[in-house]
């Protein structure tokens, strides 16, 4: 939700990182409901401060409300993650 209250993110992942163990991820595009916006879709980059997030130990939630939503994200958690992801699906 750092992106839809308009965090700066990029400062908040500095200042957390070793004590973030999950995180939920869905685009974000004013006037829309956070789960109904996929990655590709977001007007914010949310996938480019994925990259930090390379650990064996982090889960990521997607938050879209329809499956085809979730796939568009998923595909670009693959694209990050590709070979954690691919052995873990």
């Amino acid at each position: 939700h750092l992106a839809q209250n308009e965090t700066d993110i990029g400062s908040f992942l500095s200042t957390f990182r070793d004590r973030i163990g999950h995180f939920h991820v869905s685009g974000v595009r004013r006037g829309f409901s956070h789960s109904r916006v996929s990655l590709p879709q977001s007007e914010v980059r949310v996938a480019e401060y994925l990259t930090g997030f390379d650990r064996s130990d982090m889960i990521a939630c997607v938050e879209n409300k329809t499956v085809e939503l979730a796939r568009c994200s998923l595909r670009v958690l693959r694209s990050r993650y590709a070979a954690r992801v691919d052995a873990e699906a």
